[in-house]
Parts: structure tokens; sequence; C-alpha cells
């Protein structure tokens, strides 16, 4: 058995395709995923979330964005 890593960005699109790529090539069995608690938190646990435009100044412009 191989064992290959693959280091990806849950927002980029290089990453997407990389995977894509990896998969289509060695057509794996197994899959793992690392994730960070926070991550692995909203996955397991999803909430919708309302945020204001005043949310910006205690998450920051990316976080706004990006939740």
């Amino acid at each position: 058995m191989k064992l290959y890593f693959i280091g990806t960005s849950h927002i980029a699109k290089e990453s997407i395709l990389e995977i894509k790529k990896t998969f289509l090539e060695y057509a794996p069995d197994i899959v793992a995923i690392e994730l960070d608690s926070q991550r692995a938190q909203a996955l397991l646990h999803p909430q919708t979330r309302r945020f204001s435009l005043s949310s910006i100044g205690k998450i920051g412009l990316k976080g706004y964005l990006f939740v």
C-alpha cells in the first residue's frame, strides 16, 4: 500500500484540481483528511449564522466574506 499526502487549501481552486487529478490517477480505496478543530466543529455541527455589516469589526473582512 502506498501513502500520498496532498497539501491543500479549502478555498483554493488549485487544491480542488489537484485532489481531482490525484483521485483519477490513483483511485484510492481509503481517504483521510486533517482538519483544525474549528473547521471540524463547523462541519459536524452546522449552524446558520447571520452576520451584519457591524460584524466586520469583530471578525474582520475576510472572516465576514468567508463565513
